[in-house]
C-alpha cells in the first residue's frame, strides 16, 4: 500500500512539474520582472538586444498608440505590461509571432510586440485588446466575447490600407462565417487565424468593417457605454449588432 501511495504521489509530482513547466515556456511573459528585460518606465519592458539608442523611440511610439485609442474613443484607462522582444525567437519565447498580441490574465494584462510590431497600428491594436480585457473583466472577455467583434473592434484603431473593404460588397456567406459555426458564436481564436494569409486578411477585412458599421449607426451609443451594457448583463450579440441595409444598400 505504501508504494502504490508513493507511486501516485510520484505521478501526481510529476504532472505538476509537466504543467508548471507548460505555463511557463507558454508564458514566460509572467516572469518578465526576473528577467534582463529593461524597465525603460511603470510596465514598459524593453529586450537587452534593443540598442539603448532605440529605447526614446519606442517610448515616443507606446505614448502615440495610446494617445491614438484616446482620440478614437476618449480615454485609455488600463495599465497592461508591455513587452518589447528585440529578436523573433524572443517574442516567440514570451508567446507572440513577429508582430504582437494581447493576453489577459484575472490579474493583468500583457502586450507582446515582436521585431515587425514597431509601428503604431499594431501597437495600438493589441492595446486596444488590453483595455478591452481591463473593461470587461477576464470572464467576460476570455469566454463571451466573439473573436470577431474582439479583432473587430481592434481594427478600429488600426488603420493600414490592405485591411479597408467595403462591407456591401461582401456576400452574406462570408460574414456568417466570420461570425459563427453552425450559428453559434466563434471564441476561438485559432478559427479566425485559419486558412492562409489571404483568408485571414480577409476575415480582419469583415470583422473591421462590420465593427466601423455598428459603431457608427448610433452615434448616441460609444464602444465604452456599449462595453457598459454588457457588464450589466446584456448579451454581445444584443448590444453589437448590424444594421443590415449597411451591407445591402
Amino acid at each position: 500500500m505504501k508504494n502504490l501511495k508513493r507511486f501516485v504521489l510520484l505521478i501526481l509530482l510529476l504532472l505538476t512539474l509537466v504543467i508548471l513547466s507548460s505555463l511557463f515556456n507558454h508564458h514566460r511573459k509572467l516572469t518578465i520582472k526576473f528577467s534582463n528585460f529593461y524597465l525603460l518606465s511603470e510596465n514598459l519592458y524593453i529586450d537587452s538586444a534593443i540598442e539603448r539608442s532605440k529605447h526614446s523611440d519606442i517610448s515616443i511610439l507606446v505614448q502615440n498608440a495610446k494617445q491614438r485609442i484616446i482620440s478614437k474613443f476618449g480615454s485609455f484607462s488600463s495599465s497592461p505590461i508591455i513587452i518589447i522582444a528585440g529578436t523573433s525567437q524572443r517574442a516567440k519565447a514570451y508567446g507572440t509571432n513577429d508582430f504582437g498580441s494581447a493576453t489577459a490574465f484575472p490579474w493583468d494584462e500583457y502586450v507582446v510586440l515582436g521585431p515587425k510590431g514597431y509601428n503604431i497600428d499594431v501597437l495600438a491594436h493589441e492595446l486596444l485588446h488590453a483595455e478591452l480585457a481591463y473593461r470587461l473583466g477576464y470572464c467576460l472577455r476570455e469566454f463571451k466575447l466573439p473573436i470577431w467583434l474582439d479583432e473587430g473592434i481592434g481594427m478600429q484603431v488600426d488603420y493600414r490600407k490592405k485591411y479597408d473593404i467595403d462591407i456591401r460588397l461582401v456576400n452574406e456567406k462570408e460574414i456568417k462565417r466570420v461570425k459563427s459555426i453552425n450559428k453559434r458564436p466563434i471564441f476561438n481564436p485559432n478559427h479566425f487565424w485559419s486558412g492562409g494569409e489571404k483568408q485571414v486578411v480577409l476575415n480582419y477585412q469583415i470583422s473591421k468593417a462590420l465593427v466601423s458599421g455598428i459603431l457608427n449607426q448610433d452615434l448616441n451609443s460609444s464602444l465604452y457605454t456599449m462595453i457598459d451594457k454588457v457588464k450589466d448583463g446584456k448579451a454581445f450579440e444584443d448590444v453589437f449588432t448590424i444594421n443590415k441595409t449597411l451591407h445591402n444598400r
